[in-house]
Order: structure tokens, then sequence, then C-alpha cells
């Protein structure tokens, strides 16, 4: 009988820890808390209310995830925020940025990049506007979780050039949501 009572009052324990908001950027009434991992890595990102988050259909366009306005789809929706982790290589996020910055330049003749603040965000970044064709706009923050870690990650809310500015704020509140759990290869120095 005791033993009943041990095996009742873990699980208790155990239901109670898994309920209990860890984050406090996660215990908010807007946001949903979220764990997105995969090869290696681990995060904690918070959905934006009346957003859908969708994980497999994201893999096969080779992200980790990406987030639509709910009812939408990745080919309807006015606005899209997409997430992509990727090897360092060594190099830092503005040097990264920079990089695709100018690769982007050589694909699209009409592109126009401007600045995009970032404020309150936990870990090092680098952001930008890019204003593709006078169609798109995508607003990119690029986050380094530390350099003990050998993955960075990339942010991107793209949205057509009517609801350019509409989802900004959402994008920052999302950014600021971002906890880093890890991955399991660190730099070795």
């Amino acid at each position: 009988m005791k033993t009943v009572k041990v095996i009742i009052c873990i699980c208790f324990i155990c239901i109670v820890v898994l309920v209990t908001p860890i984050y406090p950027a996660l215990n908010s009434e807007n946001l949903k808390g979220l764990i997105i991992d995969g090869k290696n890595f681990w995060f904690i990102i918070s959905e934006p209310e009346g957003w859908t988050v969708e994980i497999e259909d994201a893999n096969a366009r080779k992200l980790n995830a990406y987030f639509v306005l709910s009812g939408h789809t990745w080919d309807n929706s006015p606005g899209v925020i997409y997430i992509r982790v990727m090897d360092k290589e060594c190099l830092t996020v503005k040097q990264h940025l920079e990089a695709d910055m100018k690769n982007f330049k050589i694909k699209k003749q009409k592109i126009q990049f401007k600045r995009f603040d970032v404020k309150d965000i936990r870990y090092r970044h680098a952001s930008k506007t890019y204003l593709i064709d006078n169609k798109y706009c995508d607003y990119l923050c690029y986050v380094d979780p530390g350099p003990e870690y050998r993955t960075y990650l990339i942010f991107v809310l793209s949205a057509d050039m009517k609801a350019c500015g509409k989802y900004t704020t959402i994008f920052r509140t999302f950014l600021k949501s971002f906890q880093w759990g890890g991955d399991q290869v660190k730099v070795v120095k």
C-alpha cells in the first residue's frame, strides 16, 4: 500500500512540474510556449496569438519551423514567420547577415536594405529589413545563442508590401520570447 501512495505522489509531482510555467516570457496571455528541436539542438519560442506553427511542412522546406496567420497556409498567408538553425562556420551573425545581403543583391536587381531595430533580446544579434522588387519585405534577425555553441538562428518575418509594417510588433515580441536550450556540440577552444 505504501508503494502505491509513493507512485501516486510521484505522478502528482510530475504533473505539477509539467504544467507549471518555467520561463516568464512564456507565461503571457497572448503567447503559447513551444519547444522546437532538431538534429543536435533545441529551443523554446512563443507562438503569437492568432498564428499557427507548422513543423512538418517547414522541414520539407528546409526550415525548422514556420508560423502563419491562423486559417492560412504558407502559400496564402499575408505574413509568414520562419526559423532556420544554421552552423556558424566560424563567423559572427553580423558577418553571416552581410554575406547573405551581398548574395541576395546579386540575385535580385530591385532590393533595398533598411535598418530594423530589435531591442531587449538577451542574445547577440544582427537585423535588417529587405524590400524586394517593391512587392515583398523581409524582416531578418540573425541570433547567436552564445560563443560556446556551433549554431545560430535566422528568424524571418516575410510579408507582402501592403502588410509590411503590420506584423513588426508581433515579430519583435516573438523574438524576445526566444529561449535557447542548447546544441549537443559545443565549440572546443
